[in-house]
């Protein structure tokens, strides 16, 4: 390359003629193409002045000479020149589609983090959407159960009120009615029978007293039975005993009561359900 730039130099300041810079721009070109940098343009253009000046005089020399070899070099540069511009436009250009795809790339980072905290979010809501589902179903069935227990009870309740209010049907039917009859019959003989002596006046009318004074017992004990005024008064284990005594008075029985005296810290309503 040195020797062709030499032969071309030597061209061009031997024809004077020659003032375009066709052929040194053509040259500078292969220099670009040869992979070569302006500065080994430089050492070329130097080594080829210094062998063409070392055969001449240099006080023969005219001022266009050193002039026309320096327009060559110029020449011989404008297409290097032109490639590191371009060069360095392609390299801006590189550098600003660098920071732009840098900037995507961090707006979809950011997209992404978005995104994935968006699903984490979603798989936590289904998450806490399955849990809830599961603990609905699990409350669903255990109101259900809640449910049939509560119309067992339900019969149950209505099954001991129905008992209760045959119990007490048969015991006024077979105390008090039939003591009340009594009373009736006793005081129908006391009319039509008033020719008896004062004895016996006095007798059957003892024996009505009697038979009055069972009547009101009865009547007493199942309004006590049905709710006790001790139960109001002095609570409900007094109650309790009260009818475990009159229980046991009655079918000749022992019973036996043990009870914790928290119970008469419950509500009436409560103490009430305990001793029915």
């Amino acid at each position: 390359m040195s020797a062709r730039y030499l032969a071309a130099l030597r061209r061009h300041l031997d024809d004077e003629r020659a003032d375009n810079g066709d052929r040194a721009q053509g040259l500078g070109r292969a220099v670009l193409e040869a992979g070569l940098a302006p500065l080994d343009l430089a050492i070329m253009h130097e080594k080829a002045v210094v062998t063409l000046t070392a055969s001449r005089d240099l006080t023969t020399l005219r001022s266009s000479w050193f002039i026309r070899k320096g327009f060559f070099f110029t020449q011989a540069l404008i297409p290097i020149e032109a490639a590191l511009r371009a060069t360095e436009a392609t390299v801006s250009q590189l550098h600003h589609r660098n920071e732009t795809l840098r900037l995507h790339t961090a707006a979809l980072t950011r997209g992404n983090l978005r995104l994935q905290r968006e699903v984490l979010r979603r798989q936590s809501g289904e998450t806490a959407i399955m849990k809830g589902q599961a603990k609905y179903r699990v409350l669903f069935l255990e109101s259900q159960v809640m449910q049939k227990k509560l119309r067992q009870l339900a019969r149950q309740i209505l099954s001991a009120q129905e008992e209760e209010r045959k119990k007490i049907s048969r015991e006024l039917h077979d105390e008090v009615v039939q003591t009340l009859v009594g009373i009736n019959v006793e005081l129908a003989a006391l009319g039509r029978g008033a020719t008896i002596g004062v004895h016996t006046l006095k007798s059957k009318i003892a024996h009505t007293q009697r038979l009055v004074e069972h009547s009101v017992n009865s009547v007493h004990r199942f309004a006590r039975e049905l709710r006790p005024a001790v139960l109001d008064d002095l609570g409900l284990i007094p109650a309790l005993h009260a009818y475990s005594k009159s229980l046991a008075a009655r079918k000749k029985i022992k019973i036996r009561l043990t009870a914790f005296s928290g119970v008469e810290a419950l509500a009436d309503a409560k103490r009430t359900v305990l001793f029915a």
